[in-house]
């Protein structure tokens, strides 16, 4: 399952399956949890313009401060990535296409094993983790759409990554912090 923590909201995808009259339809979306308000929010869509499309893989992730999503599907000999950044928060209408990353030719994904974006750098290039049997993290320029294999001395590839936010603020667990009682004890 993914998930994303930003403005102090829990982020998760959900993908729904609901019949219709034709057949079937499927849904993506982003559930959330307001950790300082203990609310759970209003789902949040992808772009209306691709409800009408099913996208195999589906996952959610943070690029710079804003929420991501991302779809993986095949056209024709193709697989491909599609990166989306919500450019206004719970806006639908703000979603944008970041990137299209063919996987399968650029970085050489043969089978099934996800690409999850992980980073966005300055200078627009992204952090790619290809997963697999090995995972292995890929630099991606999409203005040139180049791509190179990032190796690190000692680190083995089965590790796994993941994107942590530095911070001194304590995330607002409740309204009981114990200060009081400790100065009442004393």
């Amino acid at each position: 399952m993914c998930r994303v923590f930003l403005n102090g909201v829990l982020h998760w995808g959900r993908t729904r399956i609901t019949s219709t009259e034709t057949g079937f339809a499927i849904r993506h979306s982003i559930l959330s949890f307001d950790v300082g308000t203990e609310a759970f929010n209003l789902e949040l869509r992808k772009p209306e313009h691709l409800d009408r499309y099913y996208f195999p893989k589906f996952g959610i992730c943070v690029l710079g401060d804003r929420l991501c999503m991302f779809f993986e599907m095949i056209l024709g000999s193709e697989h491909c990535l599609d990166v989306w950044v919500m450019k206004e928060y719970g806006v639908r209408e703000s979603w944008s296409k970041l990137c299209t990353v063919v996987t399968n030719k650029l970085l050489e994904v043969e089978d099934e094993s996800p690409v999850i974006p992980m980073h966005i750098l300055k200078n627009g290039e992204f952090l790619l983790e290809k997963d697999g049997d090995q995972k292995t993290l890929v630099l991606y320029g999409p203005v040139h759409s180049s791509a190179r294999v990032l190796e690190i001395n000692g680190v083995p590839n089965w590790l796994g990554t993941e994107t942590c936010l530095e911070s001194l603020v304590s995330p607002k667990l409740g309204n009981h912090t114990g200060a009081e009682e400790d100065l009442q004890e004393q």
